[in-house]
C-alpha cells in the first residue's frame, strides 16, 4: 500500500471511531420550566451540586452518569437527593470579581471631578470638551460592558435549582 492509499483509509476509520466513542456518553440535560432553555452536564466536567439534607454545596468532576446515580469524585449521589446542580469552571469566581472591580472602577471615573492641580496659575487648555466628553464616554460604556460580563459569568457558574425551576434529565 503506498501512503495515499492508507492515509484514505485510516481518516475515515479514525472520523467513525471518535463518532462513535462520542455517542456513547450520557449527558444530564438541565431544562428551564419557564423559557425552555437548556444545559447538558457530561462526564468529565467539573460541576457543583447541593443535597437537599446539607447546607453547603460541593465540587468536584462528574465521573460517571447512571440513569438514577451521578458519581462525582468516587462519591456515588443519588439523583433524587440533588437540590440544585450547574457546571463550575475553575477560577470563575476570581475572575468575576476582578472584571466586575475594574469594570466599578472605569464606570465611575468617569463621573468624578477632576481637580485643577493648580488652582492660582493661568493655563491655556490645549484639550477641547469634545475629547473629554468622548473618553467620558467611552469610560462609562467600557465600564458598563465589564460589570455586565462579569454578572453573566457569575450567573452561568451558579447552581441550577432542580426542584422549582429547572427539570433534570439523562439522555444517551
Amino acid at each position: 500500500m503506498n501512503w495515499i492509499t492508507r492515509e484514505l483509509f485510516f481518516i475515515p476509520l479514525l472520523l467513525i471511531l471518535t463518532t462513535v466513542a462520542g455517542q456513547a456518553q450520557k449527558k444530564i440535560r438541565l431544562t428551564n420550566q419557564e423559557t425552555g432553555k437548556e444545559f447538558f452536564l457530561t462526564e468529565g466536567m467539573r460541576i457543583s451540586y447541593l443535597l437537599k439534607d446539607k447546607s453547603k454545596s460541593r465540587i468536584g468532576i462528574l465521573d460517571k452518569i447512571d440513569s438514577d446515580t451521578i458519581t462525582v469524585n468516587n462519591e456515588l449521589v443519588a439523583i433524587v437527593t440533588l437540590k440544585s446542580i450547574g457546571q463550575k469552571k475553575k477560577g470563575s469566581g476570581f475572575g468575576s470579581f476582578i472584571l466586575g472591580g475594574f469594570g466599578s472602577a472605569i464606570f465611575f471615573s468617569a463621573f468624578t471631578r477632576e481637580e485643577d492641580p493648580c488652582p492660582n496659575c493661568q493655563t491655556v487648555s490645549v484639550e477641547g470638551e469634545g475629547l473629554s466628553a468622548m473618553g467620558k464616554a467611552l469610560a462609562v460604556v467600557g465600564g458598563a460592558t465589564m460589570m455586565v460580563l462579569s454578572a453573566k459569568s457569575a450567573v452561568k457558574n451558579s447552581l441550577r435549582d432542580i426542584q422549582t425551576k429547572w427539570e433534570l434529565d439523562i439522555v444517551e
